[in-house]
This record gives structure tokens, sequence and C-alpha cells, in this order.
């Protein structure tokens, strides 16, 4: 995830396996204004659900206290609550039994679930995120790894030239 400069918050995009989203700073207000324009959203029909599609995205993204330290080392969210289950928790009262008829973020979650139930890509944003987490990690793994091979070959050269010799 990436941290977006803009100045809508709706402007959410999804490239290259990098989640762009717009900064949000969380406040003891924050509550109390989602759940009022969530509730705006609701009473008027014909009203686009632009605020209720961000809150229920956000509540996908925000989970557990691990998504929110993620979200604030991205430099993503600003918690200015007490504490970062207080953060996780927000989204997840305010999304009780709400209902939605447009979702304006379709295309960006066709995304990012077509990327997630990739397997190598899974399994490489795994490896990225446990065993890479510097290129000096990356470099000396390759490095390792050309020695191992080089080391297969020359154990294969001098088996072929035993045999090779004794005919």
């Amino acid at each position: 995830m990436q941290r977006k400069p803009t100045k809508s918050m709706l402007d959410l995009k999804f490239k290259n396996g990098v989640l762009k989203i717009p900064p949000l700073r969380i406040h003891d207000s924050t509550d109390a204004l989602f759940r009022n324009l969530v509730a705006f959203e609701q009473c008027f029909h014909g009203c686009p659900q632009y605020i209720t599609s961000y809150v229920l995205l956000m509540d996908r993204l925000v989970y557990t206290m691990d998504d929110v330290e993620l979200l604030e080392q991205s430099m993503i969210l600003e918690n200015y609550l007490g504490s970062r289950a207080e953060a996780a928790d927000l989204f997840d009262s305010i999304c009780k039994q709400i209902g939605i008829q447009d979702f304006y973020f379709p295309v960006l979650c066709d995304e990012l679930n077509e990327f997630y139930c990739r397997r190598w890509t899974s399994c490489w944003v795994d490896l990225r995120r446990n065993y890479f987490t510097s290129k000096w990690t990356l470099a000396s793994v390759f490095a390792a790894f050309l020695l191992l091979t080089m080391a297969l070959l020359q154990t294969l050269y001098t088996v072929l030239s035993y045999y090779s010799y004794r005919k």
C-alpha cells in the first residue's frame, strides 16, 4: 500500500500490485462524521453512495490492529484515537447493518481479488514480506543461488570427466 496525495478521498487506485490510498486522519469526531454522511446517503434514494462505499471498502481493508499499523507505517492513516484497536473497530461499528445499492468501487475490488487469488502472486508477496525485506537480502539469495549452481556444474563436469577418462 502506498499513500497517494489527492484532493478526493475516493481516488483509490490499484496498479502493479500496489494499492494507492489517499491519507485519512482518524480522530474523535471521525465516527460521528462518517455516521452522519452515511445516514444522509441512506435517507435520500437518488443520492450516490460514495461515502458509504468508501466506509465499506475501508471496513474490508482495516480488520485488525495489524492492518491499522500497516496503514500507519505507510502514512495512509493518521490515528489520533486512543489505540489501534479503536481505529480497527471504527469502520466495523459504522458498517453494521448498512445496505448499499450502487457500490462505487466494484472494479477496484475485482482487481484486488484477482491479484490476491493468483497463487504465484500471493507466494511472491509472502516471500517479499517475510524474507526479502531489503535489497541486500535479495542480492545475497541471488549470490547463494549462483554459487550453488556453479558448484553443481563443477560436480557434474568432474563426474563426466572421470567416466570419459576411464573409457
